[in-house]
């Protein structure tokens, strides 16, 4: 580790609540122009893809270098900001695009991006294809795929208050489930309402948040190979308390994890509701937009939506607990 991010590190405040503390943090990255990062995902050679919603860009940074620094993989065409990203195969990720406007994107767009061509020399050898179009969409944002169907993902429209399903293989698309705690007032300063989703490991639910509700919630699903349906209502499972909602977050069996506003790591047990707050970065740029495990439990990637006013922008930090 450089000194720079050591000292880095040490500034980062420790735990604020819960059974686990906190011993490091550090940034591995961060912009010095102003780049929106979204959604997180680790592929299998330990670089971090992440999205942006301030151009579209895919990057990746290698979380294992000495000096970790953020590389362009590829340009999307015909959109101008990424959102969503999923895994659908081996080192194949899906990633959702758009026209960005003000809460409303147009040409709105599923991408499959294939790393399997790639190798140590040539690491972003990429294959690139578009898979489906949601013209009816308004605003994707999270995205998952099917644990058993893998080319059958799930995305969250912030803004009409719709989980879509998409099957990659055939580009067919559907609205597939509604809710009133998909919603959000669509005059407010922010009208975010369905923002993070993930499928349970058996696939009988879709855990999400909703960002102008503060919620934590889930909703029974089940998927016959054509169609998508809830097989019960809705629920909260937490309602987020004073210390902010949450964004993105991955989901580990029972327990979630989640990019908590405005600096924290949080957790939540989905069984009972309880949350915790893992750690507090008080140098955190911007805001916490998605987290990521880095592979051994206790190491998290965190990234945020930076600070269009300041010298830092969008990073990724590495936290370990």
């Amino acid at each position: 580790m450089s000194q720079t991010r050591k000292a880095l590190a040490a500034l980062a405040c420790a735990s604020l609540t819960g059974s686990a503390l906190a011993q490091t943090a550090e940034r591995l990255w961060n912009f010095t122009t102003y780049v929106d990062l979204e959604n997180s995902i680790l592929r299998p050679n330990g670089q971090l893809l992440f999205t942006t919603l301030t151009n579209p860009q895919l990057y990746t940074v290698d979380t294992t270098a000495a000096e970790p620094k953020a590389e362009v993989v590829r340009w999307f065409p015909g959109v101008t900001a990424l959102n969503g990203l999923s895994k659908v195969g081996d080192d194949k990720y899906a990633v959702t695009g758009g026209v960005r406007g003000s809460f409303h994107y147009t040409n709105e767009t599923v991408f499959t991006i294939d790393f399997s061509e790639s190798s140590a020399a040539n690491p972003n050898v990429t294959a690139l294809e578009v898979v489906a179009t949601l013209p009816d969409a308004i605003m994707l944002n999270g995205l998952a795929n099917l644990p058993s169907n893998p080319h059958i993902l799930l995305a969250a429209d912030s803004r009409v208050a719709t989980i879509w399903r998409i099957d990659i293989d055939t580009g067919s698309v559907a609205p597939a489930i509604n809710s009133t705690l998909f919603s959000a007032d669509a005059n407010a300063t922010a009208p975010i309402g369905i923002d993070g989703l993930k499928v349970s490991d058996d696939g009988a639910y879709a855990y999400f948040t909703n960002v102008y509700q503060a919620i934590f919630g889930r909703v029974p699903i089940s998927d016959d190979g054509t169609t998508l349906v809830a097989t019960g209502e809705a629920e909260i499972v937490t309602q987020f308390t004073a210390d902010g909602t949450w964004d993105d977050f991955y989901l580990n069996g029972t327990v979630a994890y989640g990019a908590q506003d405005p600096s924290l790591l949080g957790r939540i047990d989905t069984t009972t509701g309880e949350q915790t707050n893992l750690f507090n970065i008080t140098e955190l740029a911007g805001g916490p937009t998605s987290v990521t495990p880095k592979g051994d439990g206790l190491t998290w990637l965190l990234t945020s939506n930076g600070d269009s006013a300041g010298a830092l922008s969008g990073e990724v930090w590495e936290i370990i607990l």
